[in-house]
């Protein structure tokens, strides 16, 4: 019953998208209509004013010269361009329908990528769901993991020597020096220690490595 709601409630949504989108559109094209009888009136009083002026000027001219010829071509003139602003308003109306069918064209255009749209947040977030669902199980799988392998680690005192163990230097031929606190500083900055694990008690005596000798 909640399911057969929910999708009665979508549909009914989807409807008001539908309607709000083609209100919208209708607006537009009204702007669109305003707009452009503005420009055509303001085209017109220009074509107007041009004319007027032509009009004086031929005026003056025919006062100057008065004749019958001057008047002719005026006529001529006048005609085409009357023939022209004809043409130019046929191509404005032209334009306008061309426009018109374009924007109904693009807004039909918009509805379907809108539908799409909410097709595929659907199924996106379907499938964002299930990514999550295999993302916690990877990050369980990486935990046990780590959990295992901190488990599996060597003890301290079998480690090898890519892993250093605190308190205990590596010297260059492998063998471990015991950091100790009477370590004297040479002249290069590096802490010398006096004492060997090799060489420690009877042996440093014999060898004269000892702490008495070491001074």
């Amino acid at each position: 019953m909640m399911m057969v709601m929910m999708m009665v409630m979508m549909v009914m949504m989807m409807m008001m998208m539908v309607m709000m989108m083609m209100m919208m559109v209708m607006m537009m094209m009204m702007v669109m209509m305003m707009v452009m009888m503005v420009m055509m009136m303001m085209m017109m009083m220009m074509m107007m004013v041009m004319m007027m002026m032509v009009m004086m000027v031929m005026m003056m001219m025919m006062m100057v010269m008065k004749m019958m010829v001057m008047m002719m071509v005026m006529m001529a003139m006048m005609m085409v361009m009357m023939m022209m602003m004809v043409m130019v308003m046929m191509m404005m109306m032209v334009m306008m329908m061309v426009m018109m069918v374009m924007i109904v064209v693009v807004m039909m255009m918009m509805m379907v990528m809108m539908m799409m749209m909410m097709v595929m947040m659907m199924v996106k977030r379907m499938v964002m769901v299930v990514m999550m669902m295999v993302m916690m199980m990877m990050k369980m799988m990486v935990m046990v993991r780590m959990v295992m392998f901190s488990l599996l680690q060597p003890f301290p005192h079998e480690r090898d020597s890519r892993f250093p163990v605190p308190g205990v230097g590596v010297v260059s031929d492998g063998q471990s020096v015991q950091r100790c606190a009477g370590a004297q500083e040479t002249s290069e900055g590096e802490s010398v220690c006096t004492q060997r694990r090799a060489v420690q008690g009877a042996d440093a005596g014999r060898a004269g490595l000892g702490p008495a000798a070491a001074g």
